[in-house]
């Protein structure tokens, strides 16, 4: 019995994450005016944060999901790139938390120091490398172009990571060791 409500939390979890993981992606994001193409997406933080809770292979799935829902749901047609890349992120995201001891409710300066190296290398290499890379090659994209904004792209959102990723990691790992306390 113990075994089957595991089960049910963690397939409910997995669910969940991948709603709200659209649902970010397609409704909340932020326009920059001032670099064109580059929009301000929370999508990014949810995605770290379920890579911390459910692993990277899960969060490279979802991520990728993601984006082909958001294909589905028509605001997308050139997906391939940022499928590729947003499942690579997720994946390296899993990679730069301890997730046995995040979720045993440990999140030291040390682990948010670990995950905000790994994260800020892998946002520019990702979205200032790979990602531009991919569009050239997939949709001949002007390359100064997508290099420029996905320079730009990577460095705000390593910023917005390390700030709000590292708040919700810290606030997630606090709560989950009093509620372990509690239990005792």
């Amino acid at each position: 019995m113990m075994k089957e409500n595991k089960f049910l939390q963690t397939g409910l979890l997995h669910v969940v994450s991948l709603i709200v993981l659209v649902l970010s992606y397609h409704y909340v994001g932020i326009t920059l005016p001032i670099f064109n193409g580059v929009d301000i997406n929370f999508f990014y933080i949810l995605l770290a944060i379920v890579a911390g809770l459910a692993g990277s292979l899960f969060a490279a799935i979802v991520g990728v999901a993601t984006i082909i829902i958001d294909l589905l749901l028509g605001t997308t047609e050139q997906w391939i790139a940022i499928a590729i890349s947003v499942g690579i992120l997720g994946y390296v995201f899993g990679l730069g938390i301890r997730r046995k001891s995040f979720l045993a409710g440990t999140f030291s300066r040390h682990d948010a120091l670990r995950f905000n190296v790994i994260q800020v290398v892998a946002n520019v290499i990702i979205f200032g490398l790979i990602l531009p890379t991919l569009e050239v090659f997939f949709y001949q994209a002007s390359t100064a172009v997508v290099f420029i904004n996905g320079w730009i792209f990577s460095m705000i959102n390593s910023i917005l990571i390390a700030i709000f990723a590292t708040a919700l990691f810290k606030l997630i790992a606090n709560r989950v060791k009093v509620k372990r306390t509690n239990n005792k």
